[in-house]
């Protein structure tokens, strides 16, 4: 969503025309978004507007092309309501998530609906050889849009490890071993459209807390080859004073443990990602160990060392956890795992291990396993690219 009401009203001076407009804009835009077709009686009511200034604002929006009118409703007495939504006309948005084995890419309407997407397998880590990884993905699954009036109107880019955002460079990532890469600038030169870099976890967070929408504060922990979190506070995404918060794969669970990628010892990035399950799987079986799949149906089977594998993994995962909810008491817990999509059966024995271990005072919360899986940074990229474009819409009106 675009920005924060309370945050933005609370800015607003008597006799500033411009922003009290700009806020107002927001207002609508939000309410676009979040409804689809919807009219401006009712956008009014919604927003508290009245229905002068939503009337004017719809207009302007119209005449910019961004929304179109698409209809009527049922009458509630008098004239049938003239329903509105953005035109998909206009452009489209494109996100973009990047792990150790792949690039992912959908493209969206202004509407929110997908009209693409394309995986590519990553093969060389170095920054050159992704980028072309990436753009060879991006021009692949914008091949075919060719009834768009534009070109992308926006670029998402959900990566691995610790984002500077006033630079958008990658200060850290672990797993890519990269240091201080700049991205957006291998991109630049072949899109002409704003290209926007945030941490793959914290977009991950985005996409679930559109999903559920939550009520209050939600955590998701995401795990892949690497473990993340994104914390929403007061409906905006919680970064800390620095911008970095989210790297919880690197806090100690287990003292002078295992050394992890970062260069510490005891990591929780080193016993609860998928890469740690992977060794532990080779630790066990040797040379021929299974797949996590595969190991997941020898559990079911009644493999008893698979499932003391498992067993063991989830518990790990609990450690973690059980800290984050004490630490920061979330009203919902979000676990993105594709461990946990595969396996779910072992959902449950996470849920009971952490509300067994969570403070007793601190257990008004819920845990739930992903609606979105591993497709949620990528969605998240593509909602920010459309959350700034609208950013832009609303502070710059034409009159």
């Amino acid at each position: 969503m675009i920005g924060n009401r309370r945050e933005q009203s609370a800015g607003i001076k008597t006799g500033d025309a411009h922003l009290i407009k700009s806020y107002n804009r927001a207002l609508i835009l939000n309410e676009l978004r979040s409804q689809h077709n919807v009219s401006r009686a009712s956008i009014a009511k919604a927003t508290g507007l009245n229905k002068a200034t939503v009337s004017t604002q719809v207009a302007e929006l119209i005449d910019q092309g961004l929304v179109v009118e698409v209809g009527t409703d049922d009458s509630q007495g008098g004239r049938k309501p003239v329903l509105l939504e953005f035109d998909e006309r206009v452009g489209y948005f494109v996100g973009l998530s990047l792990n150790e084995q792949e690039v992912r890419v959908t493209v969206r309407s202004l509407c929110g609906k997908e009209l693409g997407s394309v995986t590519e397998r990553v093969g060389s880590r170095t920054p050159d050889g992704i980028a072309e990884v990436m753009i060879r993905a991006i021009d692949g699954a914008i091949a075919g849009l060719i009834d768009q009036r534009s070109l992308p109107l926006g670029i998402g880019l959900a990566l691995p490890g610790v984002i500077d955002s006033r630079t958008q460079r990658i200060v850290r990532s672990a797993h890519l071993d990269w240091e201080n890469v700049d991205v957006v600038r291998f991109l630049n030169s072949h899109y002409a459209c704003p290209i926007h870099v945030e941490n793959d976890a914290n977009l991950a967070t985005l996409a679930e807390n559109s999903s559920v929408n939550a009520e209050g504060s939600m955590l998701c922990v995401f795990l892949d080859e690497g473990v993340g979190a994104g914390l929403i506070l007061g409906k905006q995404l919680y970064r800390g004073s620095n911008g970095y918060f989210g790297e919880v794969g690197h806090m100690t669970i287990v003292h002078n443990g295992k050394r992890c990628s970062c260069g510490n010892l005891g990591c929780w990035d080193a016993y609860a990602s998928e890469n740690a399950l992977n060794e532990m799987l080779s630790a066990e079986f040797g040379g021929n160990a299974p797949s996590i799949a595969d190991a997941a149906e020898m559990a079911r089977s009644g493999d008893q060392r698979a499932d003391a594998i498992f067993s063991v993994f989830v518990d790990y995962i609990a450690s973690g956890l059980v800290s984050l909810i004490n630490v920061f008491s979330p009203t919902t817990t979000i676990v993105n795992s594709r461990v946990l999509e595969i396996c779910p059966e072992y959902f449950a024995r996470l849920s009971d291990s952490v509300k067994g271990r969570v403070l007793p005072y601190n257990r008004e919360y819920t845990i739930q396993p992903s609606q979105l899986g591993t497709g949620a940074p990528v969605i998240g990229a593509s909602m920010m690219a459309m959350d700034r474009f609208l950013e832009d819409v609303a502070e710059t009106p034409t009159s």
